[in-house]
């Protein structure tokens, strides 16, 4: 990680901060759920980056990024789609988590041309006849009360907090969402922007090849069975991850089978070309 490099570019009178692992390699930009930033994707740019570029920004009111306008006015894809072009990538896979995926959906679906492949874990589009029967110890552990006294908190704090209601998770889990929630910008749950909720027309509009990741209900999946098997009609030739014993943060709850499916999904669909 010491090699990777911290920059910020400027979009609309504010910054978006960005890690980067950097090289000749084909390049793929990760999108970090709300409330998390740039820090939840550690393990998993530890392991891609041999063969990939990550690029990580955070969200405007995430992580490094700006905090939000007094108006709380935003565009996150606006922002996105900015953001790609100011890094001149002419084409470049995407990885999102729930908000991250949703981003990355639309993005997709907006300039199919500019995405080789998309990987969405546990993307939040419902099925009003087949809403998860998430357990209150998994909602309960994120809402935003708890987000908002976290927002500003001290790091120990933040580090209690979820390994008390995370206790399965390693110490770089834990230190990535607490890192992520105390710089977390709490204003944002006033802000007007939400995603796209039409998602059968986003997902028609996607034509590259993609893996759709999710965890199970018992343990705070939100993604459906029913949702799945709707994308997996729409979107030719998607793909479909299941991980046992992981919940809404698949690649927190489960990294090495999260790690080894991405892994296995690029290996196929986004190789690295041999010198």
């Amino acid at each position: 990680m010491s090699e990777w490099q911290r920059a910020q570019i400027e979009i609309n009178q504010h910054h978006i901060s960005y890690l980067r692992t950097g090289g000749e390699k084909p390049p793929i930009i990760l999108l970090h759920d709300f409330t998390e930033d740039s820090s939840t994707w550690q393990e998993v740019a530890t392991a891609l980056a041999a063969n990939y570029d990550l690029i990580m920004p955070d969200t405007i009111g995430h992580g490094e990024s700006s905090r939000l306008p007094a108006d709380g006015a935003i565009d996150p894809l606006q922002d996105l789609t900015r953001f790609i072009e100011a890094l001149g990538l002419q084409k470049t896979a995407l990885l999102g988590h729930s908000m991250g995926a949703a981003l990355a959906a639309e993005y997709t679906a907006q300039n199919p041309e500019k995405v080789a492949v998309l990987v969405l874990e546990e993307v939040p589009w419902f099925d009003p006849a087949s809403t998860p029967e998430n357990p209150q110890q998994a909602l309960g552990a994120n809402d935003s009360t708890a987000i908002k006294n976290l927002s500003g908190s001290n790091l120990q704090e933040a580090l209690s907090y979820s390994q008390e209601h995370h206790p399965t998770w390693n110490e770089a889990a834990h230190n990535a969402w607490a890192g992520s929630k105390i710089r977390f910008d709490a204003e944002w749950f006033k802000a007007s922007w939400k995603p796209q909720t039409n998602w059968q027309e986003i997902a028609a509009k996607i034509t590259c090849p993609t893996l759709i990741i999710n965890g199970q209900a018992a343990y705070g999946g939100i993604l459906s069975a029913a949702v799945v098997t709707k994308l997996l009609k729409i979107i030719p030739g998607s793909e479909w991850s299941n991980i046992a014993g992981a919940g809404h943060f698949v690649h927190y709850d489960k990294p090495i089978p999260y790690i080894e499916t991405v892994m296995e999904f690029l290996k196929r669909k986004y190789p690295v070309k041999k010198a």
